[in-house]
């Protein structure tokens, strides 16, 4: 047991000496002040506390000598495995059918794969119409998160996509990693909405890559929204003058489970993330190379002197204040009962924490999905009640009037006021002129609700011109007060 870094071993001693000499010197003239003009003389505890602080001091310094104990061998296991991840840049991915959107959830899904992905060397690929890697095959966590979070303001508003040219282009990054060896095995993990805007491309796999793809969308679709530089809306995408509406094609991914061997795919929502089914596919299907060999380790023993160190400190500092730690422990016990018990915000039941834990899975079913969503509704979780009523109301759904008045209840709840007008407007066509008594109860808790509604965005707007009459009194008096202190300079200077 040594230390490495010993030759600093006189500048630590140098410096502890002069720090030793300053802070001393500095204590004795501070306590004859004391002595001499409030006559306290200064205690043996001080002292101690004092010897404890630069006894700590010394520790910390001579843990900057890294103490190493003897040399062992160990043996490793290196891992050999390559995974490319391929994201879809297409402007499809701009919708926003998936929250935040599909592009920005899968670079958020690649993220969180890479953090898990512990053994792999990881590659990163964008594709449209042109394919780009824009990061090599390495182990490094940090710049790999670095770069997928810088894409995240990516400009991909223009760009179609062939995602089977894009995968028949990516495995020649395996060729080039091979080298002489021939060793193709790896795999590949595909982020896209599985839209094929350009010709179709025959895909030849090897039985060595594994394929996961991951659809992130949803078969309803969503419109493509455009944005500025500076990230304003000013519209939505048309072709014809018609707004265009991108729409996951999950027969695509369901047409590939025959033509590949090793082949899985997943479709992913707002609040579904299977890291952890794509990790455990690779693992099951990719056998991992390990090449065993001996390392010669040193353990480190340095956090020993430093946890010693801590110690000296933390006496030093009970010796030095005592009485001030004594007082404060005193008022947080007696200001403990007095503090208010926190609201609790409103959990889902038995029931509806099942129900989200599948949907996290991405098994549950459409009409169980709109369930959560009243669920949602019903403890006032009014944005995710709306998410998952956008990504699950189809044409069926519309004409059922309950769920219908739900969905209209959660936007405007979630301050989307004119949506939410919009469709208590379709409701109330709907059931006029029924003469049953539930469909004129509904009719009336549409007018309530309506009204509630409009009240609440009156009050609003009264409260800002509120404050902005506010606003203009405080500039008038200001604006008097400052005339009136230019005047009496003016009058002083004439005197």
């Amino acid at each position: 047991m040594n230390f490495l870094n010993l030759k600093f071993a006189p500048l630590i001693l140098i410096g502890f000496f002069l720090f030793s000499f300053f802070l001393l010197r500095h204590e004795a003239k501070v306590f004859n002040f004391i002595k001499k003009y409030w006559f306290y003389n200064r205690t043996k505890i001080n002292k101690i506390a004092s010897i404890f602080y630069l006894l700590s001091i010394l520790a910390f310094l001579i843990s900057l000598m890294d103490l190493r104990g003897a040399s062992e061998k160990v043996k490793a296991k290196i891992p050999d495995q390559k995974t490319i991840i391929v994201i879809d840049s297409s402007s499809s991915m701009l919708a926003e059918d998936v929250r935040p959107s599909r592009f920005k959830k899968s670079i958020l899904m690649a993220r969180h794969f890479i953090k898990k992905a512990h053994g792999h060397q990881v590659a990163v690929v964008l594709f449209s119409d042109i394919q780009k890697r824009i990061v090599p095959f390495t182990d490094d966590v940090d710049l790999l998160d670095s770069r997928l979070e810088g894409l995240a303001n990516l400009d991909i508003t223009r760009g179609g996509s062939s995602i089977s040219q894009a995968i028949q282009e990516s495995m020649q990054y395996f060729k080039v990693e091979a080298g002489l060896t021939g060793d193709l095995s790896g795999n590949l993990l595909v982020f896209t909405d599985s839209g094929e805007n350009q010709e179709k491309f025959d895909l030849n796999i090897p039985d060595e890559i594994s394929l996961a793809i991951v659809g992130v969308g949803t078969e309803k679709g969503g419109a493509i929204p455009l944005r500025n530089s500076n990230g304003k809306f000013f519209g939505y995408k048309t072709y014809k003058g018609e707004k265009v509406i991108s729409k996951l094609d999950k027969s695509f991914l369901e047409k590939l489970e025959g033509k590949i061997k090793n082949y899985k795919y997943w479709v992913v929502y707002s609040f579904n993330m299977p890291t952890e089914e794509i990790l455990g596919f690779f693992r099951t299907i990719y056998k991992t190379k390990l090449s065993t060999r001996s390392i010669d380790i040193r353990p480190v023993y340095t956090q020993y002197i430093v946890i010693f160190a801590i110690i000296l400190l933390a006496i030093s500092v009970i010796l030095s204040r005592g009485k001030t730690f004594a007082m404060t422990l005193l008022l947080l016990v007696f200001s403990y009962s007095s503090f208010p018990e926190e609201v609790k915000k409103p959990i889902l039941d038995g029931q509806g924490l099942k129900w989200k834990s599948k949907l996290q899975e991405g098994k549950l079913k459409r009409d169980k999905r709109l369930k959560l969503a009243e669920k949602y509704l019903k403890n006032k979780d009014y944005k995710n009640a709306r998410i998952l009523y956008d990504e699950n109301m189809t044409e069926e759904s519309l004409e059922n009037p309950i769920t219908l008045f739900n969905y209209a209840t959660a936007l405007i709840l979630d301050k989307d006021l004119q949506k939410g007008l919009e469709l208590y407007k379709k409701l109330s066509w709907a059931v006029a002129g029924k003469e049953e008594k539930k469909y004129q109860e509904f009719d009336k808790a549409i007018r309530n609700n309506v009204l509630l509604a409009l009240k609440k965005d009156d009050q609003k707007k009264d409260q800002k011109k509120d404050q902005k009459k506010d606003q203009k009194k405080d500039q008038k008096k200001d604006q008097k007060k400052d005339q009136k202190k230019d005047q009496k300079k003016d009058q002083k200077k004439d005197q």
